[in-house]
């Protein structure tokens, strides 16, 4: 957890706004994210979600693990869209998609052990859970917290975080060959 409090403060520095500018940006109560920094105590993933939404130029990959590159590719290059195209594109998520985001990443979870063929033994064993834990994830009684999805990531780093985080795109990293 402490290396993705780092790179929380490296976006903000990035950015040049502080924290509290970062917790109204995702309309998370003033303290939500200083004090887990402070303390790199867990936070929601819920508040991960909004970030990477608030902030699309930002590798998800580097923002959990810290591997990679802190911007995706392109993303210091002149826009080619409006902006905002990427905020239009979302907002038919807005509402009832925070709860129902959490859900699906259980539902992900879920998702695979089925691709993988094992067991939900086998991936809290991986995540360092206790199988009830991860059932409870996987029916989305509980949120799961960042720190789960970055050990996730550290322990299966060909998960695609996109598609872990938001459900887009392939639940793989795909290399591209030139």
């Amino acid at each position: 957890m402490e290396k993705f409090f780092n790179n929380i403060s490296q976006l903000i520095e990035n950015e040049g706004i502080n924290v509290t500018s970062l917790e109204s940006e995702i309309g998370a109560s003033q303290g939500v994210l200083s004090r887990a920094i402070r303390k790199h105590s867990s936070i929601s993933v819920e508040w991960v979600i909004k970030l990477l939404k608030k902030y699309p130029k930002y590798n998800a990959n580097w923002l959990l693990t810290g591997k990679g590159n802190m911007l995706k590719d392109g993303a210091d290059a002149p826009y080619l869209e409006p902006v905002n195209w990427i905020k239009d594109d979302l907002s038919r998520y807005e509402g009832s998609h925070d709860r129902a985001a959490l859900e699906r990443v259980g539902l992900r979870l879920d998702e695979i052990c089925k691709v993988r063929n094992i067991s939900y033994d086998t991936l809290a064993s991986i995540l360092g859970i206790k199988r009830g834990t991860l059932l409870i994830y996987i029916a989305g009684n509980k949120e799961v917290p960042a720190s789960l999805l970055e050990t996730l990531m550290v322990k299966m780093p060909e998960i695609n975080p996109m598609w872990l985080l938001l459900g887009y795109g392939d639940i793989f990293n795909k290399k591209i060959i030139q």
